[in-house]
This record gives structure tokens, sequence and C-alpha cells, in this order.
């Protein structure tokens, strides 16, 4: 069973998981010295995931499906939400290490911001 998936694609091998919260608010101070702050979402997630080692062509399934939708939004689902069909909204950027004494694979770090 798949730990993670971006649209229909399996992401294979995914071992660690970070989650952090971005901030979305307007914030500053008044001509006063006062700090006013407007907060319109409480937060969005951003997920970081990394691979372990992964054939290129599991890679290229990846990569060339986001390259098809030009690296827009996709639904990002993780197993932690339950049934495949609770999915976020979601932009993903893809970092690859390439071992260079194993040429066809790869690792992926992939940092995935909800939308």
């Amino acid at each position: 069973m798949a730990i993670a998936k971006i649209d229909t694609i399996d992401i294979p091998g995914v071992y660690t998981q970070r989650v952090s919260r971005e901030e979305v608010a307007d914030e500053g101070r008044t001509a006063g010295g006062k700090l006013r702050r407007d907060v319109v979402v409480a937060g969005k997630r951003i997920w970081r995931l990394e691979t372990r080692v992964i054939t290129t062509a599991q890679r290229n399934a990846l990569v060339n499906h986001l390259e098809s939708i030009m690296w827009g939004f996709v639904d990002f689902w993780l197993d932690e939400f339950g049934a495949e069909s609770n999915t976020v909204r979601a932009k993903v950027e893809i970092e690859e290490d390439r071992p260079t004494q194993l040429p066809n694979l790869r690792t992926l770090t992939l940092t995935i911001t909800e939308q």
C-alpha cells in the first residue's frame, strides 16, 4: 500500500515525512509603533518527503507527470488522510540526488505546499 500519492501516482520509497505550517497573514507596525496583524488563514501545511533509493523509471513516472501538467497543482494524498479520495490540492517541488556509483537510481526530496 502506498504511503503517499500525487494524483494517481505512488511516491515510492517514502521513509521520512516532515510537516511544517506556513502562516498566511499580514503583519506590520502602525505609525505609533504598535504591532498589527491580520490573519487571512490560520496556516497552510508544507510536507517534506524523502525517498529511499528508487529506480529511474519510478522517478520518471512522477517527473513526467508533473511536467505534463506544467508543474501545476495536484491532488496530494497521504495515508494519514484516510481514504484515497481525501486529498489536498498542492504544489510539488522536487530535489533529486543521483548516487555516482549507482547511475540508474535516484533519491528524491519532495516539498509539497498546500494551495
